[in-house]
């Protein structure tokens, strides 16, 4: 089962394979929080639109992104961070558009998941190295994202 289409900005950009892995846990489509969020939204794909937000895409207040992101801490809340992480990439992979305010929410997640992942006790190294590479990937390639001219 393939994954809808990746809108041309998102594919261009966003080359590397985990972004369309359907397994990796880490990967923006791997969970089933992540999986989820993009499956229905590609199913309402034209609801969406270059302004849409990622409290748009989870169906909460603006404000209660804020908070949740606000609160992420221990082990406790990765899975309301891979949805927030995966609302923000079904955004970039369905409409190649991510607000600059959603961009800093979501790279507040991706160091919030990589410091609780990368240096738990409760994780073998092994289990530690699969997450948190693809983690760093997801950031750098969040970083160097401009939003196409519309």
């Amino acid at each position: 089962m393939s994954l809808p289409t990746p809108h041309p900005a998102f594919a261009a950009h966003f080359t590397d394979p985990l972004y369309d892995d359907v397994a990796l846990e880490s990967a923006p489509f791997g969970s089933d929080e992540g999986s989820d969020v993009l499956w229905e939204w590609g199913e309402r794909r034209d609801e969406l639109a270059p302004g849409s937000t990622i409290a748009e895409v989870m169906e909460m207040d603006e404000g209660d992104v804020a908070e949740t992101v606000a609160r992420m801490a221990g082990i406790d809340h990765l899975d309301q961070a891979a949805i927030v992480r995966g609302a923000a990439f079904t955004l970039l992979r369905l409409v190649g558009h991510l607000g600059e305010e959603d961009r800093q929410t979501v790279l507040r997640v991706l160091d919030y998941e990589i410091a609780t992942t990368a240096d738990p006790g409760w994780l073998p190294q092994e289990a530690r190295d699969q997450l948190v590479p693809p983690l760093e990937r997801q950031r750098g390639d969040l970083l160097a994202w401009r939003n196409p001219a519309q």
